[in-house]
């Protein structure tokens, strides 16, 4: 099937935790750890395996929240003061698919929108969604952490509007289990390498010049 399209919507919920790690690693942009490289490099390790590179993106970004109150395991505030932010937390990509010509990929990520509890409004947390000439696949889950792709497996997937039933992993397997058991296997196995890890910054470093710069990014691979 040739593809025409990828879409790639994701929301991420601050709750206890994610307020505290938002406070600490990804406030600054000077401290390399941002939504963007986090998140967005998840993400992209997933979507480059999945699609291969793009070869060229433009960028948008916004700062949505201005400042991160830490939390405590009762989810009430610590007493610490609120923590400033100087790094976005809202992304809007758009590029081509190097492996498919023609095709283009979208995505969108939003950081502090509720996808958990009354305020979600059983909004989707990922959804992705691949058009082709043949049809078309959905991808979609309202858990906390699926979009980490890394880590946990979607909730549902859609073939042509009908559901897929996907086998059930054991227990403490999923993704990252199934990467350990390609390792495992040495050079013969079918996982990331240090060459994949490159090509994910490259990506995220086009991202931010994109729109720091407001113009397409070429990424050179």
């Amino acid at each position: 099937m040739r593809k025409t399209s990828i879409q790639w919507i994701l929301r991420t919920v601050c709750s206890d935790r994610f307020i505290i790690i938002q406070s600490e690693l990804t406030k600054s942009h000077i401290a390399g750890a941002t939504a963007l490289s986090i998140f967005g490099g998840h993400h992209f390790a997933a979507l480059t395996r999945m699609f291969g590179p793009l070869s060229s993106v433009s960028a948008t970004t916004g700062k949505w929240m201005t400042t991160s109150q830490p939390l405590g395991a009762d989810d009430k505030p610590t007493g610490r003061k609120p923590v400033p932010h100087t790094a976005p937390d809202h992304f809007s990509v758009t590029g081509s698919l190097a492996a498919h010509p023609g095709a283009v990929f979208t995505g969108v990520w939003r950081v502090g929108v509720p996808v958990v509890g009354p305020k979600s409004g059983n909004r989707p947390s990922m959804l992705l969604l691949i058009d082709g000439t043949e049809g078309a696949i959905r991808v979609e889950t309202t858990k906390l952490l699926a979009g980490q792709l890394h880590l946990t497996a979607a909730a549902k997937v859609f073939l042509n509007g009908e559901e897929v039933v996907l086998p059930e992993d054991p227990p403490f397997v999923g993704n990252t289990g199934r990467n350990w058991a390609e390792f495992a296997k040495g050079v013969e196995g079918d996982y990331p390498r240090w060459d994949d890890a490159v090509v994910i910054h490259k990506h995220i470093d086009a991202i931010a010049r994109a729109a720091q710069e407001g113009r397409r990014i070429e990424i050179e691979l």
